[in-house]
Order: structure tokens, then sequence, then C-alpha cells
């Protein structure tokens, strides 16, 4: 199961970053997301997104600040000067909840998910979101000629 979550999520960042916001990737692995957060440098913005079904957890994108910037001037067709924190944790939250739901289509079309509201939270308070007793995560690092970012998925059944 985890490898074909993983490889669906994998999927899943390819088709929304490079359709949606025309960002070239490269991954690569991580033990967990609390690599990423010791190798990242500057503001990294991130989102989170719950889900529930045949199993329940959530999904973490984290983004340095410069990146989403590019991001979102990708996504909206605006300059990047005149680019809002309220557009990039926009664009944030919506990148987190297409890569969520394509993740699962691609995972098994026919298992329904049900995605909550995606949501910005603190890069400290990731840690804090890892509390249930058997969790298991997905944790990928994805690299772009403006920086990386990461995406993890922890669950449990």
């Amino acid at each position: 199961m985890k490898q074909a979550l993983k490889t669906a999520m994998m999927d899943s960042i390819s088709e929304v970053f490079e359709t949606m916001f025309f960002i070239s990737l490269e991954f690569s692995d991580l033990d967990s997301i609390d690599k990423y957060s010791e190798l990242s440098t500057g503001n990294v913005i991130v989102s989170m997104l719950e889900y529930t079904g045949k199993f329940s957890g959530h999904f973490v994108l984290c983004v340095p600040e410069i990146l989403l910037k590019l991001i979102t001037e990708n996504f909206i067709g605006i300059d990047i000067n005149d680019i809002t924190e309220q557009n990039m944790t926009d664009t944030l939250k919506e990148a987190i909840n297409m890569t969520g739901g394509n993740t699962f289509t691609n995972y098994d079309s026919n298992i329904e998910f049900n995605l909550n509201i995606p949501k910005i939270i603190k890069q400290e308070d990731i840690h804090k979101l890892n509390t249930k007793a058997k969790f298991d995560e997905i944790a990928i690092s994805v690299e772009t000629i403006d920086g990386a970012m990461c995406v993890q998925c922890v669950f449990s059944q």
C-alpha cells in the first residue's frame, strides 16, 4: 500500500505542479518531513489538508516563500511584485487540495476519500500533527530551479 501511495503522490505532484503551475521538478526521498525542516532556509509557508476514507490522515506541503511567489505568479498570472500574502496562501491551499485529491484518484479512483478544507499552519507545528500512536509517513522532497519544497502524507488505518 505504501509504495502504491508514494507512486500516486509523485504522479500527482508532477501533474499538478508541471501542468497548473508550470514548474519543472526533480524528486528525492526523505526519511521524514523533519529532514526537510532541517535543510530548508528562509521563510517556509506550510499548508495542511486532512482527509478521511479507507485510511485517514493529512497532507502537508512546505514551500519557501520565494518559490511560492513564482508558483503564484504562474498560477494567477499577475506580476510577481503585485502578489500579496493572501494570493500566496490561497495558491498554496489550492495546490495541496489539487495534489491530495489527485493523489487519491491516482491511488484508486474507486475508493472515496473526504478532503477537509486546507489551512495554513506554522512550520514548527508540523511535528505536533504526528502524535497518533500508529501512523506512517511518506515525505517527498521536490527540487526546482528556484528552491526545494516538500510534500508529506501521514496516514493510519
